[in-house]
């Protein structure tokens, strides 16, 4: 019982690391519905699982990338040469 538990627990911080990132609500600014929350209370990742919200992450990091390349390939408008730069995405 101890194990699973500890399981459960690591779910948790893995939802609530996927759903900040991912720009979920927080608790704390829906203080009609959730009196005294706080940051600590962390967001509103609904009926998601840490499988979901993974899978959510890996859509929108897809969806980042192809939007990079489409720009890297338009040729290297203001900014996106050196947001390439930055994160080793360049394709030389």
């Amino acid at each position: 019982i101890l194990q699973n538990e500890k399981y459960k627990k690591e779910m948790v911080e893995i939802e609530q690391i996927l759903g900040k990132t991912l720009g979920y609500p927080w608790f704390k600014d829906d203080q009609c519905n959730f009196p005294n929350a706080t940051e600590a209370d962390g967001v509103a990742v609904g009926d998601h699982t840490a499988w979901s919200l993974a899978m959510c992450a890996a859509d929108r990091i897809k969806e980042l990338q192809e939007k990079l390349d489409k720009e890297y390939e338009r040729g290297y408008e203001e900014g996106v040469d050196a947001e390439y730069e930055r994160n080793n995405f360049r394709k030389d």
